[in-house]
This record gives C-alpha cells, structure tokens and sequence, in this order.
C-alpha cells in the first residue's frame, strides 16, 4: 500500500504532466517529485497534505512556497514554466505576451491574475 505522500505526489504529478502536454512545455522545466537537488531546479515535495515547492542552489534554499491548495501550487508551478518557455521562444523580444498566452492555454484565470501581478 502507498502512503499518503506517494499518493499524492502520484496524483499532482499527473495533473502537471497533463497541463505540461497541452502546452507542449518539456519535462526539463517541470519539478522534480519526491526531492530536490542543489542545481536550483525546483523540487516538489508532500506530507500528503501540504506541497512544498523548494529551490535549492549550492546546498542553500533560495526560494520556498508551501500551500495545501492544489490549484495555487499549479498556478505557481506554470508562472514558472511558461515564463522560461516564453524566455526560450522570445528571440530578444519582450516574453510578457508569449507566457499570457501560455497561461491563457491552461487557465484564462491565471492569465488575468499573472497580469493583475504584473500591473
């Protein structure tokens, strides 16, 4: 039988793998699950209840977000991913209306927030 954190990362990890498919965002950019490393790639980790997102770099935590709620962890995750997808695409030009359009994709919702935090 799996625990509560197994199953729960089994679960979030799906969910982020099926928003990653409809934007075509390569695993490379995803979270790893169950653990975090020291390159600054975000870790996702679970007591079963409440999702740690961590950043590690050189041993050091530079970032850390913690959240019971489901969809804020995805929101957080995909700022994330689109903003470096957007940065890749852009070609020198602004990545703002490339990661609106991302998030548009996944959620309108969190295109109008993302740009509610940009103003």
């Amino acid at each position: 039988m799996d625990s509560p954190e197994r199953t729960a990362l089994r679960h979030i990890g799906a969910e982020i793998l099926k928003r990653a498919a409809r934007i075509g965002a390569p695993r490379t950019l995803l979270p790893s699950l169950g653990r975090c490393t020291t390159d600054a790639h975000p870790g996702l980790l679970t007591d079963g209840q409440r999702y740690t997102l961590l950043r590690r770099e050189r041993g050091v935590e530079v970032e850390r977000f913690e959240t019971e709620d489901e969809h804020e962890l995805l929101y957080r995750i995909f700022c994330d991913v689109t903003l470096l997808m957007a940065i890749q695409d852009a070609s020198g030009a602004a990545p703002w209306p490339r990661q609106a359009a991302l998030l548009e994709a996944l959620d309108p919702a969190w295109r109008a927030r993302r740009a509610a935090e940009r103003a």
